[in-house]
């Protein structure tokens, strides 16, 4: 199972589930915004439609590379994701003086 850990960005190999909605396909995503910094998570790949986003009820979404993909931040090192299924997430943190898990902020 590949995981891939980007800042604040979790994208995670998984099968596809069902019942998802295709929100976007394109060469270029926007994964996440910086909150703190105004920066941005940005997938590419070369293929013209690589890139297929989806979604489900409860908001989580889903990413559909056909080809390889490199993930880019101001503040990273790029990486590059396989062809493959995935799930994005968002890294959390456990606070243990505030004992509390919370979103992790880049």
């Amino acid at each position: 199972m590949n995981i891939y850990r980007h800042g604040d960005v979790l994208i995670e190999a998984i099968e596809r589930p069902n019942k998802l909605t295709e929100v976007f396909t394109g060469q270029q995503y926007t994964v996440a915004e910086g909150e703190a910094t105004g920066h941005s998570h940005v997938l590419s790949t070369r293929t013209k439609s690589g890139i297929r986003v989806f979604q489900d009820t409860a908001g989580n979404r889903y990413l559909d590379i056909t080809g390889q993909a490199r993930i880019r931040h101001q503040e990273h090192k790029e990486l590059t994701l396989e062809p493959g299924f995935y799930r994005v997430g968002q890294e959390r943190e456990y606070d243990y003086f505030l004992q509390e898990v919370r979103r992790v902020v880049d």
